[in-house]
């Protein structure tokens, strides 16, 4: 692993070790105060650190070379398209046949999830 991979590694799991922090925070807060306000605050003060992550993860991508660069592009590019089709397809069952909601908070976990597989198959192909 490259110094530039590890250093991106830290980074990124500093900011989800805060946000996961953050969010234990936010749940136990929202239900200790009555102030919707508050509760309001509390609820997205969590994003502040994925902000921070997705900021790293931009800058980390700038630093690769053309070859990784061109892995990262295609996976991303079959992971959005994967889960957007997935959560369009999904949005019309819950419309029209009474499937059960799901939470949007789901997209980008799942956006994550198809990027990891992507990026397995279609590194084969570049490497």
């Amino acid at each position: 692993m490259d110094k530039n991979t590890k250093e991106f590694l830290v980074k990124f799991f500093s900011a989800m070790a805060v946000y996961l922090v953050l969010v234990y925070a936010a749940k136990q807060g929202v239900k200790m105060t009555k102030s919707t306000v508050l509760q309001h605050v509390l609820v997205v003060v969590p994003i502040v650190p994925v902000l921070i992550a997705a900021k790293i993860l931009v800058n980390y991508i700038r630093k690769l070379d053309e070859v990784q660069r061109a892995i990262v592009t295609e996976a991303a590019v079959i992971s959005l398209l994967f889960v957007g089709f997935g959560a369009l397809t999904y949005g019309f069952l819950e419309s029209f046949l009474d499937y059960p909601a799901i939470s949007v908070s789901w997209v980008l976990p799942a956006n994550a999830f198809a990027y990891g597989a992507a990026s397995f198959f279609v590194r084969r192909k570049y490497l």
